[in-house]
């Protein structure tokens, strides 16, 4: 199975725990927005200035073709998956022992972590599937599209070929940052697994992102009262429907 590791910058320390790990050699991948024209970037963020939303900022631009690119990868090797990883990724040591071949007949995509620091750490919550006997992997979680929304980052995920093809061609008509998964879960109906095996630095200071939002000045909304409407229908259907939280919290589990 591939595995695509997303880095502009020397990445041989997080490439080589993830041989160790997977047992595959990762390719790494990475389009520079930054220093794209003018031209192209406005290009590239037309659709979005038509539907009246921010445009995506250099770094975003470029997040998004490299992760469109090892999508485009995994069609052309001609392989069922694929697995996807940022630099900033933390790697557990339950990565090595995850059954990925188990995720293909219930998920599209599972979300292999990384939520740390995000309001979404406790907002998210799924159906846990059964494990095989004896597993000691982190437990494995059906998302419902109503919690996808919780879900912000593509630091980590697996990723089936026939939903590579959906996003391929979804990226290509309307350019969105690499982690919209709430927004494909309902335009292409991709069905979201997670399984809290990976981490995310807490600490931002270093990212390019994170950086360039601040210079603009972008930060979250308050949530309106829609959202705290959203929520509480939340509440309800997580006592209706027996789910859990689906983060580990501070330590992950497996490691």
């Amino acid at each position: 199975m591939p595995v695509f590791v997303i880095s502009l910058h020397a990445a041989e320390p997080l490439c080589t725990r993830l041989h160790q790990q997977l047992g595959e050699a990762p390719t790494v991948l990475g389009i520079d927005g930054r220093p794209m024209p003018a031209s192209r970037y406005f290009e590239l963020n037309r659709a979005r200035i038509r539907r009246r939303q921010r445009p995506l900022t250099p770094g975003e631009t470029g997040c998004a073709l490299s992760h469109l690119e090892a999508w485009r990868r995994l069609l052309a090797s001609g392989a069922d998956a694929a697995l996807i990883f940022e630099h900033d990724v933390q790697p557990g040591a339950a990565l090595a022992r995850l059954d990925t071949q188990g995720f293909a007949p219930h998920f599209d995509v599972v979300v292999l972590g990384c939520q740390q620091g995000l309001e979404g750490e406790q907002l998210l919550y799924g159906r846990r599937l059964p494990a095989p006997a004896g597993a000691a992997e982190p437990p494995l979680f059906a998302v419902p599209r109503r919690f996808t929304r919780y879900l912000f980052r593509s630091t980590a995920y697996w990723l089936r070929r026939d939903a590579a093809a959906r996003l391929v061609e979804a990226q290509e008509r309307y350019l969105r940052p690499a982690d919209s998964w709430g927004h494909w879960t309902g335009e292409l109906g991709l069905h979201l697994g997670f399984v809290d095996a990976c981490a995310h630095p807490l600490d931002l200071r270093d990212s390019l992102l994170e950086g360039e939002r601040q210079a603009i000045g972008y930060s979250l909304p308050r949530p309106s009262w829609k959202q705290w409407r959203a929520r509480l229908h939340d509440r309800y259907a997580r006592w209706r429907g027996g789910l859990e939280r689906c983060c580990a919290g501070p330590a992950l589990s497996g490691q």
